[in-house]
Formats: C-alpha cells, sequence, structure tokens
C-alpha cells in the first residue's frame, strides 16, 4: 500500500515537471546555482590551500582562518544539487535509471560530498592542533582531490546530458 502511494506521488511529480515549464527552469536553475556555488567556492578554497608553501605554518593557519567555515557552504550547496537532482531522476526515473552516466557522476557527486566533510573535519583538526604536520598534508592531499572531482563531475555532468 505504501510502495503503491509512494509510486503514485512520483508518477505525479513526473507530470507535474513534465507539464509545467517553470518548475524545469526552478529545478535546472537550483541544480546549476548550487554547483557553482559549490564548485566555485570549493575550486577558491583549494587554490587557496594549495598556493600556501608547505612549510609555512603562519601563512597555513591565516589561510585557514580566512576560509572559516567556507566547506559548511560548500556541502550546503552540494545538498542543493542533490536535491535538484533527485527531483531530475524522479522525472524521468526510466531514463536515468539505467544510464550509465547518470550512475557515475551520483558516485562523483557522492565523493565530492565525502571530500567536503573530510576537508570540513580536517579543517577543525587543524584549527586545533596547528603543529600537526599529518593534518596539514591531509587537508592538501584533499583539496586536490577536490579539483579533481570537481573537473569529473563537469565532465560527467556534460556526458549526461549529451547522452539524456
Amino acid at each position: 500500500m505504501v510502495m503503491i502511494s509512494l509510486m503514485s506521488l512520483v508518477d505525479s511529480w513526473a507530470a507535474f515537471y513534465q507539464d509545467s515549464t517553470p518548475t524545469q527552469v526552478t529545478v535546472q536553475f537550483l541544480h546549476t546555482g548550487g554547483l557553482l556555488a559549490a564548485g566555485g567556492m570549493a575550486l577558491a578554497s583549494d587554490r587557496n590551500m594549495l598556493r600556501v608553501p608547505v612549510g609555512d605554518r603562519s601563512a597555513l593557519i591565516a589561510m585557514r582562518e580566512a576560509q572559516e567555515g567556507i566547506h559548511v557552504w560548500v556541502l550546503t550547496a552540494l545538498a542543493v544539487v542533490a536535491a535538484s537532482g533527485v527531483a531530475f531522476f524522479l522525472a524521468d526515473r526510466k531514463t536515468y535509471w539505467e544510464s550509465v552516466p547518470f550512475w557515475l557522476k551520483m558516485s562523483a557527486v557522492a565523493l565530492l560530498i565525502a571530500n567536503g566533510a573530510w576537508m570540513l573535519r580536517l579543517e577543525r583538526a587543524c584549527g586545533k592542533e596547528p603543529h600537526d604536520d599529518g593534518s596539514w598534508w591531509r587537508l592538501r592531499v584533499s583539496a586536490r582531490a577536490s579539483v579533481a572531482l570537481w573537473f569529473l563531475t563537469t565532465l560527467l555532468g556534460t556526458v549526461l546530458s549529451s547522452a539524456a
């Protein structure tokens, strides 16, 4: 009974989405805007992290303090991306369910979210223990991974839009 009601709700959303240009525009804007906000903030933060010389502890500490809380905003914007992605999926689940590029992109987004959460944790650890070289090193590795994942996600999004 619950499954039938849930499927009915999904089918109603799909019909509403297909018949409503304003809804399509809103979901697309939330998705693109979320990607722009999250990716822009993340890449700027990653660039700042990677520009600081490895041994310059005071510059690392100053950079981390200047970027305090940025990954909370990145993760919030990624949540908007994930929610709008779910809306896309539910609007055309048959197409997306069988789409390899879709699942690859979802995997990349999941890795972005996990890496962003890890970076947030590492930034906090570096704030508490600014002389722990291991945390700074892991934060730099995570920043490199972030750059790679953002470009991979963009590539997979492009492949997905071309394949759909």
